[in-house]
């Protein structure tokens, strides 16, 4: 046989043949296969003993396989998709995600990931209005009368006499003495019952129940100052130079429980009224630097003065969750 002026035997020619059908049978290059990649996501890192917590896959690479150990936790093993865990003691624990497909597998652990406190820790002040206002925390003192008229004790919503504070009287106002442990505060939760008759138009920002009231001249509140009340709009939230109506409505001439919560972490920002969550929203500052500028945080403030009854005032340096709001709300 010829190849161009060459001839070539019918051995080398049955070679060529054989390779040209090898090569045409080859399969091509399989797909590179898709890697696991093991990630959750948990509905609160910072929980209390017996509340319940959600746990969330989030692992990329379609995982037919998850194992979960919950170091400390009941259940301490799951292989649900999104458990729920509930945690009895007091620690820090540890959580593993192994997430698999076939012989691909992934792993991850988040050490002493899951804070687990005492319900209602970190209150850095409590004023129960029990014929007095001491500070039940003990952490500074007493409440201060600052202004012109001193808070008449009135009876409370259990018909307790003398058991809550009536700021009606314009210029009535109370402050806390300097306490360190309210300076620089990333996160914190704000709780009191109270009681009103009506809200007024006249001001956008009106009866203040709490604030810092570091303000320039102008009346903008200071990067550091903040203020929680009401206004024709419902409940603000203000920090800085930001006002946050969450616009909820509020029950008048009833004893309301109310309690404002800010987390650093997502700088979340969240209002409950009467034990439900009423609203929501993401709200930045930072830190509280409340002393650099001001000595004092006040309840009641001048013109602008809370004007109702307050009873059961409770400031927490975290941001409390719905089942400690639901021990406040049906506590006794």
């Amino acid at each position: 046989m010829f190849s161009g002026n060459k001839l070539i035997s019918p051995n080398q020619f049955l070679a060529i043949i054989i390779f040209f059908l090898i090569s045409g049978c080859k399969k091509k290059d399989s797909p590179v296969p898709l890697p696991v990649t093991a990630s959750f996501l948990v509905s609160d890192s910072i929980t209390v003993t017996n509340d319940t917590i959600q746990f969330t896959n989030n692992s990329r690479g379609v995982p037919q396989l998850l194992k979960w150990i919950f170091e400390g936790g009941s259940p301490s093993s799951s292989k649900e998709e999104n458990p729920k865990v509930t945690y009895t003691k007091t620690d820090r624990y540890t959580v593993k995600l192994v997430a698999a497909r076939g012989e691909l597998s992934d792993v991850i652990i988040k050490k002493r990931y899951i804070n687990v406190l005492q319900p209602l820790s970190g209150m850095i002040a409590h004023y129960k209005i029990d014929n007095s206002f001491r500070d039940e925390t003990g952490n500074h003192g007493l409440l201060v009368n600052a202004d012109w008229y001193y808070p008449k004790l009135v009876d409370n919503r259990f018909g307790n006499r003398y058991s809550a504070v009536d700021f009606s009287k314009k210029y009535t106002s109370v402050f806390f003495e300097k306490c360190e442990e309210m300076n620089n505060l990333e996160s914190l939760s704000f709780s009191c019952w109270l009681k009103i008759d009506s809200l007024i138009d006249k001001y956008r920002f009106n009866r203040h129940i709490i604030s810092s009231q570091v303000y320039n001249d102008d009346r903008r509140l200071y990067d550091n100052g903040f203020v929680i009340g009401l206004s024709n709009t419902g409940v603000y939230m203000s920090i800085g130079h930001q006002f946050n109506s969450f616009g909820t409505t509020f029950i008048f001439n009833e004893w309301v429980h109310l309690v404002c919560t800010y987390r650093n972490e997502g700088a979340i920002a969240s209002i409950y009224i009467n034990g439900n969550l009423a609203n929501s929203r993401e709200l930045s500052y930072g830190s509280l630097a409340l002393y650099s500028t001001n000595p004092r945080v006040t309840i009641g403030y001048s013109d602008r003065n809370f004007d109702g009854i307050l009873d059961d005032l409770r400031i927490f340096n975290r941001a409390i969750n719905q089942y400690e709001v639901d021990s406040l709300y049906n506590s006794k």
